[in-house]
C-alpha cells in the first residue's frame, strides 16, 4: 500500500516544478545515498549549460536524465525510439520544457529496425551492437525480446525544428557514431557514451569531432577521469591503459572557442 501511494504521488507531481523539490526531500531521508548521487549529477551536468538554454538528450530512455535536465531549467528535446519508454516522456512533457520525439537519430533519416531488450536502457539500432553485447561481461544475460521497425531522424532535423542546442547528450548503444554523422552544427558541448570493448568506434567518433577538447568519466560516476581537457589522442591512449572493471562511460567534447574557465570539477 505504501509503495502504491508513492507512486500515486509521483504520478501527480512527475514533471512539475515540484517534482525535484519533493524527490529531493523523500530521499534525503529514505535513501540518503540516492540523494548525493543526484547532487551530484546535478553539479556536473549544471557546469555545461544555463536556465532556459536548449538541451537535446538523445537515446532519453524513461528520462532520467531528460528530468534532471529540466529540473535545471533547461529546455529539453527528449530523442527515443522506444514507444513504451516514450509513455513515460510525454508524462514528463505535460508540466515541464520538455518536446518528445518518438524516433531514433542517425545519420540520415530513414527508418530502422530497434532491437528491444527487457533491460530498456541497452535497446538498440545498432546490429553490430547487438552482437557485441553477447562478447561483453556485464551484458552478456541481456534477453532481447522483440524487434520493431521505427523511425529515424538526424540532429541537424531537430535543429532546424528546435533551435541549435547548448549541449547534446547521445546514449545511443553502439549507434554515437551514425548519430554525430547527422550533426553539422556545433554544440558548445556534447557527450557520448563509449564501450571500452570497442576503441575503433570511439576512434572514429572523436575525429568527427574537431574543434573540441576532451574530457570523460567511466561508468556514472559523474566524477572526470581527467584534470584537463585535453586531445582525442589522449583520450585514447588513456582507454587504451585502462584496466579498470567498468565497460563503458561517457566522453564529453567542449568547443575549443568556449570561455577558457575550467569547467572539470574534480573530487
Amino acid at each position: 500500500m505504501i509503495q502504491s501511494f508513492k507512486n500515486a504521488i509521483r504520478g501527480l507531481l512527475y514533471g512539475s516544478a515540484l517534482f525535484p523539490q519533493a524527490q529531493r526531500a523523500y530521499q534525503s531521508v529514505f535513501n540518503p545515498l540516492a540523494a548525493a548521487d543526484r547532487s551530484r549529477m546535478e553539479a556536473f551536468y549544471s557546469q555545461f549549460f544555463q536556465p532556459g538554454d536548449l538541451v537535446f538528450d538523445v537515446g532519453a530512455n524513461i528520462g532520467e536524465y531528460t528530468e534532471l535536465f529540466v529540473s535545471l531549467q533547461a529546455k529539453v528535446v527528449a530523442v527515443e525510439p522506444n514507444p513504451e519508454c516514450c509513455l513515460v516522456l510525454k508524462r514528463l512533457s505535460r508540466r515541464s520544457a520538455v518536446s518528445v520525439e518518438q524516433s531514433a537519430a542517425g545519420a540520415a533519416e530513414g527508418f530502422l529496425d530497434l532491437h528491444l531488450c527487457q533491460e530498456s536502457h541497452l535497446s538498440t539500432v545498432s546490429d553490430n551492437w547487438l552482437e557485441q553485447t553477447k562478447a561483453i561481461a556485464s551484458l552478456s544475460e541481456a534477453k532481447w525480446v522483440n524487434t520493431i521497425r521505427v523511425p529515424v531522424t538526424t540532429l541537424d532535423t531537430l535543429a532546424d525544428r528546435y533551435g541549435v542546442p547548448r549541449f547534446v547528450k547521445i546514449d545511443v548503444e553502439g549507434f554515437e557514431e551514425e548519430v554525430l554523422a547527422g550533426m553539422a552544427f556545433s554544440p558548445e558541448c556534447l557527450s557520448f557514451e563509449y564501450h571500452i570493448g570497442d576503441q575503433a568506434a570511439l576512434a572514429r567518433c572523436l575525429d568527427r569531432l574537431q574543434g573540441y577538447s576532451f574530457n570523460l568519466i567511466t561508468s556514472i560516476e559523474h566524477q572526470f577521469a581527467l584534470s584537463r581537457w585535453v586531445a582525442a589522442p589522449e583520450i585514447l591512449e588513456w582507454i587504451a591503459a585502462y584496466h579498470g572493471d567498468q565497460d563503458f562511460g561517457d566522453v564529453f567534447a567542449r568547443r575549443k572557442d568556449v570561455a577558457s574557465e575550467p569547467l572539470v570539477k574534480r573530487t
